[in-house]
């Protein structure tokens, strides 16, 4: 919902802010660690991918 809110808003952390608040969350810090979460997932950004941290707990 971020990623697609995100042109409506002048910042990022304002399209955080407004999705959090309409799913009722407390606070948005949680919404902006998944959202960063899905960009390394996606290559979009550089990072451990989810699936890369589970084979090095794994490991």
């Amino acid at each position: 919902m971020v990623l697609e809110s995100e042109k409506d808003y002048p910042y990022r952390t304002a399209a955080i802010k407004s999705v959090a608040s309409v799913l009722g969350m407390g606070s948005s810090e949680q919404l902006r660690q998944w959202v960063c979460q899905a960009e390394f997932d996606q290559g979009g950004r550089l990072g451990m991918t989810t699936s890369g941290s589970a084979e090095l707990t794994r490991l």
